[in-house]
């Protein structure tokens, strides 16, 4: 009944937001100046990043844990800065480390700046805005909701025409000199803590110049007017900072016992960063994101849009397109970029979610409808499965608290051309994160680089043991009931899964429960295409 309930209110709220639009003012480009780079972290490889320049230096996280390792370890590092931008920032034990290491970063010195999107602030007010009075601290807020509390999600609902609109990107730049980027937000679930469920993700970590750029990007939304300090959003009676802080070195000494942190000690990639003896790929790279205005100009001002800056390279593929997305929904311009493409000899293939594997059922109801249209024109789609990857790469046994995970999600946002070209990123491949909301993503062009993310996500996702092969067969001969004529020229879509080399085949959106078929079938009755 709850996920009945959640389908409806996603769908009524959408169709709100479809309703509510005004006209919105022209887009005015904002100046930045970019920040010289800082050579604190250059030394962490085996080559010295700066005499490389002007390339960068970039290693992958596709593993979880090694995603947060590198976070923790930039953080416990950092000399002079901290800039964290993000969609989402748990409570949980992801979070409240970030958040104790910022605090701990500020009292020796260090200048911490967050930036937050509004959609996930409910019940943290208190403790954001007790951690923004501290001097080396402050934490501003894109496009917050004028009511807090109880109040702001029928504000979301209501004004969703324009408090609808977000900042979905996710970067992490520590000293001007190293950065990370990519498709996780900071949660459990993103790094492999969480007991029940997994995100299938990547990010990359970039040292040398190319910090500069994110920092550039960082500071065109910190000083965006689309952006409010958290002290002009909400007020405390007193001042709380000792007593969070209490709270936070209470955390930091239970953490001494955890099983995690002892697991992180001793882990490759950690001694690895402690040696200063990464391997990394140097390469030129280029940071594209949508201007913050977009979310106060017009819907189509393609002025503002990320998406203009990524064609070009797309429209450059010669061999092969490889796509890696979690929220898919093609619309006919896109469809008809497909055609060029596959018209120029160019094999595309495509991995997102499936519906048993889906957390947003309504989003797969839209990409849906393209399905079948995709495979009959050439193009080799494949779905992940709900408990894909669960043994290698993305679980990990510690001491007993995991064995498999429940519930396993494609979250990653990552493409390769021509195997050489890299991206990667905060973008879905959906109107919402076309038109709506707005994303960052890295462009880095490195042929060794492209194939060890390749070896290492790529080939593994693409797998019919992790994956879902779509197909088209011929549909049994059936005798039509208003003519009485046999119909024997009709097909249908198929979904190829092989397990222990058993091939076994799906009719019905890969095995889906009535439940997930249910909360896909009501969004999707609903004039709400655009939005999703």
């Amino acid at each position: 009944m709850k996920h009945l309930l959640a389908a409806l209110l996603s769908a009524l709220l959408l169709f709100m937001t479809g309703c509510s639009y005004k006209h919105a003012p022209d887009y005015v480009e904002q100046k930045t100046v970019l920040k010289p780079a800082s050579s604190s972290f250059y030394q962490l490889g085996l080559v010295d990043v700066e005499r490389m320049a002007p390339l960068s230096g970039f290693y992958s996280l596709g593993s979880n844990f090694d995603a947060l390792i590198a976070r923790m370890y930039l953080m416990q590092h950092a000399k002079k800065s901290i800039d964290l931008q993000y969609y989402m920032i748990h409570l949980d034990l992801t979070g409240k480390i970030i958040y104790k290491l910022a605090l701990d970063a500020a009292d020796r010195g260090v200048k911490v700046r967050i930036i937050l999107d509004d959609i996930d602030l409910s019940h943290k007010d208190e403790l954001l805005a007790t951690l923004d009075m501290h001097e080396n601290i402050e934490i501003r807020v894109f496009n917050p909701t004028y009511f807090r509390g109880l109040f702001k999600m029928l504000e979301f609902g209501f004004r969703s025409g324009s408090v609808g609109r977000r900042m979905h990107n996710k970067a992490f730049i520590v000293d001007n000199s190293a950065m990370i980027i990519g498709g996780r937000n900071i949660a459990d679930n993103y790094f492999g803590i969480d007991h029940k469920k997994v995100f299938i993700d990547n990010d990359v970590m970039g040292i040398g110049p190319v910090a500069t750029q994110v920092t550039y990007q960082f500071d065109t939304y910190w000083n965006s007017d689309n952006v409010y300090g958290y002290s002009t959003i909400t007020k405390l009676k007193e001042k709380k900072l000792n007593k969070i802080r209490e709270h936070l070195d209470d955390f930091k000494i239970s953490l001494k016992d955890n099983p995690y942190m002892a697991t992180f000690n001793d882990m490759n990639f950690t001694r690895e960063l402690r040696n200063k003896n990464l391997k990394l790929r140097f390469a030129e790279a280029n940071i594209h994101y949508d201007a913050p205005e977009k979310i106060s100009t017009y819907l189509y001002d393609k002025r503002t849009h990320l998406s203009q800056e990524l064609i070009p390279y797309m429209l450059e593929t010669k061999e092969s397109l490889k796509i890696i997305n979690p929220y898919f929904v093609p619309n006919e311009k896109m469809m008809d970029f497909f055609q060029i493409l596959l018209d120029k000899g160019v094999k595309i293939e495509i991995l997102t979610n499936s519906l048993p594997s889906a957390d947003a059922p309504f989003v797969y109801a839209f990409y849906k409808r393209y399905q079948k249209r995709l495979v009959e024109m050439g193009v080799d789609l494949y779905e992940v499965k709900s408990n894909a990857f669960e043994k290698k790469m993305y679980t990990h046994k510690v001491n007993g608290l995991i064995e498999d995970f429940l519930d396993v999600q494609l979250h990653a946002k990552t493409m390769l051309i021509d195997d050489k070209i890299l991206m990667v990123g905060s973008m879905n491949l959906d109107p919402r994160s076309t038109y709506h909301n707005t994303e960052v993503v890295a462009v880095i062009n490195n042929e060794i680089f492209a194939k060890e993310v390749a070896e290492e996500l790529f080939t593994q996702a693409f797998d019919k043991k992790n994956a879902f092969k779509l197909s088209i067969e011929d549909t049994p001969a059936y005798e039509d009931p208003d003519s009485g004529k046999e119909i024997t020229d009709e097909t249908r879509l198929v979904w190829i899964s092989e397990d222990n080399g058993k091939i076994t085949k799906f009719y019905k959106d890969a095995g889906a429960s009535f439940m997930k078929r249910l909360e896909m079938n009501i969004v999707y009755m609903f004039p709400v295409g655009s939005m999703i």
